[in-house]
């Protein structure tokens, strides 16, 4: 059964088959952007059944809406560009990601609520190859002390790093309209946008909402509000969407 809401899309009834994947959807037509809901009933061969737990699927922007995205060709030559959120740690720390080509190769300024530091951390090739306190870091990098600007676990933060070309500034507040800058750090090459994201450890936990991102002229390149409507361009790969967080 799929449903948008209350509203029952597609209820394909008891279907006697040996074939449980790959099954085509025959129900409604689907509207973009929009989150469905739908789970599975299967009977034995004695008539018992069990109902899976509900899931959910969102459908991206169709063709003819009014929208358009930014690709990674595009991202890959902007460098100069200003990445605000607002961020909550409930355990340990978290860390937006910017400047990415894949999984292996970023850039993130990891937010540790126990040392009440930005440690900034750059990947490349799978390595962790620079990060404060390292051993062989090849950049020059410090962590930036948060006094005055953290204010502790389970409270609303807004973060906005400034990146032109190859100097980046970090400001820190309450919100958007109260920030601190905390911190200037010159990378030894500049740094394109690429690709951007959040990013935890087993041991931190928190949430991120109002991901912007806009170049020096003030346009606007990506936005998420982790609402239904705008999430369908992001992956998850740990976590989940909850009440636009």
């Amino acid at each position: 059964t799929v449903k948008n809401g209350d509203t029952i899309v597609w209820d394909s009834g008891k279907v006697y088959s040996d074939v449980s994947v790959g099954i085509v959807y025959d129900g409604e037509k689907l509207t973009s952007s929009t989150k469905y809901t739908w789970s599975v009933t299967v009977w034995d061969k004695d008539g018992n059944a069990v109902t899976s737990p509900t899931a959910t699927f969102e459908t991206a922007l169709f063709e003819g809406m009014d929208a358009s995205f930014i690709s990674y060709s595009e991202a890959a030559g902007v460098t100069d560009y200003t990445i605000d959120l607002d961020f909550v740690i409930t355990k340990g720390g978290v860390g937006p990601v910017f400047g990415a080509t894949d999984s292996n190769n970023f850039i993130m300024w990891q937010i540790n609520a126990s040392k009440n530091q930005i440690r900034p951390h750059f990947r490349e090739g799978g390595t962790w190859v620079a990060y404060p306190g390292k051993s062989g870091s090849i950049y020059d990098i410090e962590a930036i002390d948060l006094t005055g600007v953290y204010t502790g676990l389970n409270k609303t933060h807004h973060l906005r790093i400034v990146v032109r070309g190859t100097t980046m500034e970090t400001y820190m507040g309450a919100d958007a309209e109260n920030l601190t800058k905390i911190g200037t750090y010159t990378h030894a090459k500049t740094i394109p946008l690429g690709l951007v994201g959040v990013r935890q450890a087993k041991a931190e936990a928190g949430w991120f909402d109002n991901f912007t991102v806009t170049d020096k002229d003030g346009k606007v390149l990506y936005q998420n509000t982790f609402t239904a409507a705008a999430s369908n361009d992001i992956q998850i790969t740990a976590g989940s969407i909850s009440d636009g967080w």
